[in-house]
């Protein structure tokens, strides 16, 4: 293997929305970043199997030595809610069981069913919560396995917003909305 093939590799975003997978592949040659390809698979309610098989199949028709992939969840496969406390001041076995009670009791639905992620606190002391269906989560980590990818994140939307842009939100008055 040659130096070149050593110093490069791939990451692939995915944007997982209600009737389609988005994604893009940027390469990493060197240290310089590109965008190499992108691409949209359209899916009716019901059907992305077929969609994430012709994700699967753009994924690994260009080779690369080392390949990541990111999901980014859409509004429709995700739910959220705020913490209304500082985590840091408890442990996090104790801020673990009170989201799951906290989900329970928001969508009347049972905690082991979902996948929780939590954002960095807030300045203010709140934490958001972001969940998604557990047979969701296990399903984009098998298709990372099968397409030849390490999993680099799995997040839902506004999650990937605010860890984006936190340090902007967090110093100015206004309304995140998402679309």
């Amino acid at each position: 293997m040659d130096l070149a093939a050593l110093l490069s590799s791939a990451h692939i975003s995915v944007h997982l929305a209600s009737d389609s997978l988005l994604a893009c592949e940027v390469q990493r040659r060197c240290g310089v970043r590109r965008l190499a390809r992108q691409a949209s698979f359209s899916f009716q309610r019901g059907e992305r199997s077929q969609a994430m098989q012709r994700l699967g199949e753009w994924i690994t028709d260009t080779p690369s030595t080392h390949r990541t992939l990111g999901w980014v969840i859409g509004p429709s496969q995700a739910q959220y809610f705020v913490l209304p406390w500082s985590p840091e001041s408890v442990d996090r076995t104790l801020r673990d069981s009170y989201a799951r009670a906290r989900y329970e009791q928001l969508y009347e639905s049972d905690a082991r069913t979902a996948a929780f992620s939590f954002a960095a606190p807030a300045a203010s002391g709140e934490q958001l919560v972001s969940c998604i269906p557990m047979a969701l989560h296990a399903e984009l980590q098998s298709h990372a396995r099968a397409s030849g990818c390490a999993l680099s994140s799995i997040k839902p939307s506004l999650s990937a917003v605010w860890d984006r842009f936190r340090h902007v939100l967090e110093s100015e008055q206004g309304t995140l909305g998402l679309v």
